[in-house]
């Protein structure tokens, strides 16, 4: 299997540009499922949906972002 280098790049890009969303989500969203009284089922499903759409909006900006920036270098 050969690396592909711009989609290695992506996902570090990803990765990075997720962590600390995340972690201030995850904050956030636990804090207002507890003060709610969520359940550990309840908690994990309202988590994960609000990740879950946090996520596919990350990523749609971070793929424009990067190609407009790979279209610009190839003018």
């Amino acid at each position: 299997m050969q690396l592909d280098k711009a989609n290695f790049k992506f996902a570090i890009l990803d990765t990075i540009a997720a962590t600390p969303i995340n972690l201030a989500l995850n904050f956030l969203l636990i804090s207002i499922g507890m003060h709610l009284g969520m359940n550990a089922t309840e908690l994990t499903l309202f988590i994960t949906s609000i990740l879950f759409v946090f996520a596919v909006i990350r990523k749609y900006i971070l793929r424009m972002y990067i190609d407009k920036n790979e279209h610009r270098y190839e003018s």
